[in-house]
């Protein structure tokens, strides 16, 4: 066999196999039928989860989720959740920066920890006034669905801190960041 049969030969396999991989990578669903990020402001999760670590009180979110809501809920819903989660930025970057000051230093001060409760407390109620609003929003039929879901989640939530104390690692505590 000469060298130009064998070069015809590899172009030509070569060739074949490329179309082949074309033709199912065209077969694939485009990754935005799959599971495309919605944009800020079109889900409840877009602001719950920052660097891995859960938010204490925004399984409200969740549970809004699966409560059916109308157009008009939704949009009041997505403003109630904006309006929240601006109003305690800064509540936030400051606790932020006692925790990176914690983690350069190896401790906080008793007024930077003292700080960080009480940051932690402004938080705590601006996040029972979003509830309560958010709460205010349903219907008496959605209401009764959320305290359902509300329970079943709380239910979760214990077993998974005994399991988790089972293995040795201890809940948060009110101090840690």
């Amino acid at each position: 066999m000469s060298l130009r049969n064998k070069l015809t030969g590899a172009v030509l396999s070569f060739g074949l196999i490329a179309a082949t991989g074309i033709a199912a990578y065209a077969q694939q669903p485009a990754a935005s039928d799959k599971a495309a990020p919605k944009a800020q402001g079109e889900s409840f999760r877009g602001k719950e989860r920052r660097g891995g670590r859960h938010h204490r009180g925004m399984h409200v979110l969740r549970i809004m989720q699966d409560l059916n809501l109308t157009e008009a809920q939704q949009t009041q819903t997505r403003a109630i959740v904006e309006r929240f989660t601006n109003s305690i930025e800064p509540q936030r970057q400051a606790l932020m920066e006692i925790k990176k000051q914690r983690d350069e230093q190896g401790t906080i001060s008793e007024d930077a920890r003292r700080k960080a409760t009480e940051l932690r407390q402004q938080i705590e109620e601006s996040r029972k006034q979003m509830r309560t609003e958010l709460l205010a929003v349903l219907t008496t039929e959605q209401r009764t669905q959320y305290e359902k879901l509300e329970q079943e989640w709380k239910a979760r939530r214990e077993e998974h801190r005994s399991r988790r104390g089972n293995r040795g690692t201890p809940p948060p505590t009110e101090d840690q960041l």
